[in-house]
């Protein structure tokens, strides 16, 4: 009895140890990422702190399972002479430190996502091994976090070992009749932690949302609860193939859905055959039926829009590509959002449209997606490729990509079999020399082309083309208090450079294309593919800063419509899902098409943009759909919490159809994957 006195009394005090490293890194996130404004609230950073040691605890909790295990063991066979000192330690100190790594994890994943560990870190294991562990060797102190991770080894197994032999029964007597009720109120506590509530449902991480203010929301949580969090939230997306399956679920009326999405009166909506009222058709053109334009989309990496809202004369982020905005036939929508954070969602949301990545690495990556963006353009006869500095091997993409309707790919290893010029960094070929090979396809070709680019110059680590000489950038005072403390300046630099070269690189392509023949007979739409968010140190007003990309658009006027049949706002709010019927549109005539977004030129809707479906902006404010918080437009895209806002009938429109859209999205990629047989008309 007293034996398994001490072992509990020795697990009361691991969850003291663990409770104490929990703490040490909940104020380490506080004082190296809260703003200034958080500091005013300090009843909600007491609350914060109560509510996180009750996350912690039961991550804790579940850590400590494996040490009371052993306890029963060593109670059972307690005749047995074993070295359970060794046993108790080693166990104890591999999960503190496993811990500890975590955490650290967690840490500097928070400086470069804005987000604890989540869904996205799935996209990352899926990515290219070799260069993620290249860029956060020059990215992050890893030989400081493995020279911390040895020092806590030791000092752990020594204050473990101590602890083992500590004999607690003589400090703390323990007699018989009380052992029961002990050990009764031991389980109850136990049981409270593993559950983090007595109440029905255990404790989830919509507990967290405890403030109006999103980042006190986060320190709540820890990056062990999250990441467990995201584990769940990858197998419930996980995708059958069943769509039924997927509305019962969800308790979602199919019917309803598609009202809600499209802004209009479900009586509007068949019965039978709601997703009909999805089917559109570009308008009867003559002039573009018989001079069908070149049409090329590129997705450029990092191109986030807080650096060209810095751009100046000093401080040189775009290179060519300042002129060329500022031109004739040039349109610059800068209230938009990406699709996601990240490549590959957002590459696989322009290809077909799909919110749960990833398609290509999945079973489902043969299937042709009744909603692939490319359709449209076979259909009218184009010639579809993918081009990209990128190794097509990449997430599957060469596999995938012929399934979704591109008839040509080309990458690192053809830009390089057929440039010599043609040089390469960590991520792939330069991105001047894909912009060289999409002109050249351009001018040689006598049928249409749909071009889809995808640059990656613009990549942690930062790797500059050597003959490239950069324009000039110069980091004042006002622009280093928002750069985050923890990035070196060498980094910051460098990812200034690389930047500027992308932008530079599109700008002189967009020249070359606007002096060459076909000049008047092609529209380009650049867009990024999400910010970087390494560099600037964002605060929980500004997610318009953290995540914004902008577009740039370029149109020939006799491609644009005759008014009174558009209005080109390019104010208005959009998102990648936007673009593709803005572009049928523009560039084809009395085409039929599954719609999943809106036509900036023509839709009469409320205009809204969506990243990555938990974040819905409108003028009238903003929603954070993962925390339930509304939000007020203030000066410069800043954003103050407002409750109110729940009752604006605009929001509100717009975030039914935000919502539905996803949904509805889900749903046909559940029918698509059900389609096994798809194959390329």
């Amino acid at each position: 009895m007293q034996t398994f006195f001490n072992r509990i009394i020795y697990i009361v005090n691991l969850y003291i140890a663990y409770i104490l490293l929990f703490l040490i890194y909940r104020c380490s996130f506080l004082f190296v990422y809260a703003d200034s404004h958080v500091w005013n609230e300090k009843q909600a950073l007491w609350k914060a702190f109560f509510w996180g040691v009750r996350f912690d605890t039961k991550v804790i909790t579940v850590l400590l399972l494996a040490t009371l295990f052993l306890a029963i063991v060593e109670l059972v066979l307690k005749r047995l002479r074993r070295n359970w000192g060794t046993a108790y330690t080693a166990v104890s100190t591999l999960l503190f430190v496993l811990t500890a790594l975590m955490l650290t994890v967690d840490f500097f994943y928070y400086s470069f996502f804005q987000s604890h560990i989540d869904i996205l870190v799935f996209g990352l294991i899926h990515d290219d091994t070799v260069e993620i562990l290249r860029s956060m060797w020059t990215d992050f102190p890893i030989v400081k976090v493995l020279a911390g991770v040895a020092f806590l080894s030791f000092v752990s197994w020594k204050l473990f070992s101590w602890l083992f032999k500590r004999d607690f029964s003589r400090m703390i007597p323990m007699k018989a009749a009380l052992f029961i009720p002990a050990m009764l109120v031991f389980i109850t506590v136990y049981f409270y932690g593993l559950r983090g509530t007595f109440s029905t449902f255990p404790l989830q991480i919509d507990d967290s949302t405890i403030s109006s203010n999103p980042f006190i929301n986060q320190l709540t949580l820890n990056g062990i609860f999250t990441f467990e969090n995201a584990i769940e939230q990858n197998k419930k997306n996980a995708i059958d193939g069943n769509p039924h399956n997927y509305l019962q679920r969800n308790n979602l009326n199919l019917r309803q859905l598609t009202a809600d999405f499209l802004q209009t009166d479900i009586r509007n909506i068949d019965e039978k055959e709601p997703l009909r009222a999805l089917m559109d058709t570009t308008p009867v053109n003559t002039f573009i039926a018989q001079n069908p334009p070149h049409v090329v989309v590129i997705q450029m990496e990092g191109m986030g829009a807080v650096y060209f809202s810095k751009h100046s004369g000093r401080l040189n982020l775009l290179g060519k590509l300042a002129d060329i905005c500022s031109e004739e036939n040039c349109y610059v929508f800068e209230n938009f959002m990406p699709a996601a954070n990240i490549t590959i969602p957002t590459l696989e949301h322009f290809v077909t449209q799909t919110p749960i990545a990833p398609v290509a690495q999945s079973p489902f990556y043969s299937v042709l997606f009744s909603t692939a963006t490319a359709l449209p353009f076979l259909q009218n006869n184009y010639q579809t490729s993918f081009i990209s500095g990128a190794r097509l091997g990449w997430r599957n993409i060469n596999n995938y990509l012929p399934a979704q309707g591109f008839q040509s790919l080309e990458g690192w290893a053809f830009l390089l079999e057929n440039n010599p010029q043609a040089t390469d960094n960590d991520w792939g070929v330069f991105d001047e020399y894909m912009f060289d090979r999409i002109f050249e396809k351009l001018e040689k070709s006598a049928a249409p082309q749909y071009i889809f680019g995808m640059s990656v110059t613009n990549h942690s680590p930062y790797n500059l083309h050597s003959h490239y000489q950069p324009l000039p950038i110069e980091i004042d005072d006002s622009l280093q208090k928002i750069i985050r403390p923890t990035v070196e300046t060498a980094t910051v630099l460098k990812n200034f450079q690389t930047y500027q070269y992308a932008c530079d690189m599109l700008g002189k392509f967009i020249q070359k294309v606007k002096d060459s023949p076909f000049a008047q007979n092609i529209i380009i739409i650049a867009t990024g593919d999400h910010n970087i968010r390494q560099v600037f140190n964002f605060d929980d007003g500004q997610p318009y800063w953290t995540y914004s990309v902008p577009m740039i658009a370029y149109i020939p006027q006799q491609y644009l419509p005759s008014p009174p049949h558009y209005h080109l706002n390019t104010a208005q709010w959009a998102w990648h899902g936007d673009i593709f019927p803005t572009l049928y549109g523009l560039a084809l005539s009395n085409t039929p098409y599954i719609k999943l977004g809106r036509d900036l030129l023509r839709d009469t809707t409320v205009p809204y943009a969506i990243n990555d479906f938990n974040k819905i902006f409108t003028d009238a404010g903003a929603y954070d759909m993962t925390q339930n918080l509304y939000f007020r437009w203030e000066e410069s895209h800043y954003l103050s919490p407002a409750a109110d806002l729940a009752a604006n009938p605009e929001l509100q429109k717009a975030c039914k159809s935000a919502r539905a859209l996803y949904h509805l999205q889900v749903y046909l990629e559940h029918e698509n994957a059900s389609k096994l047989n798809n194959k390329i008309p």
